[in-house]
């Protein structure tokens, strides 16, 4: 029988060791990219990543690619990016803040 780790893509063999458990996970794959964790350094492939975490609907990942537009990594400056992405970021932080609250 073939390994699982066979047939995913190799960017989802990313992460060995301790963090073999976040095979294909955006948003690490990612932060691998920017800082150059156990992957050749790629500013681009990086946003990329953080640009399908934050599709996801994952919170790191959206805020992480409005830094992206705010320190070019990876992609253009884009003023008006930066504002809608820190915005979705700040509402998604409220949202998920109100379902810790003890209404009671």
């Amino acid at each position: 029988m073939e390994s699982p780790l066979r047939v995913l893509p190799m960017e989802s063999q990313v992460g060995g060791g301790s963090s073999w458990w976040n095979l294909g996970d955006p948003y690490t794959l990612g932060y691998n990219y920017q800082h150059g964790i156990e992957v050749e350094k790629d500013e681009h492939k990086a946003f990329v990543y953080y640009q399908k975490s934050a599709d996801i609907g994952n919170a790191k990942g959206i805020y992480q690619v409005g830094e992206c537009y705010y320190y070019g990594t990876g992609v253009e400056k884009d003023e008006h990016k930066i504002f809608i992405y820190y915005q979705k970021s700040a509402i998604l932080a409220e949202y998920l803040m109100l379902g810790k609250r003890n209404w009671s």
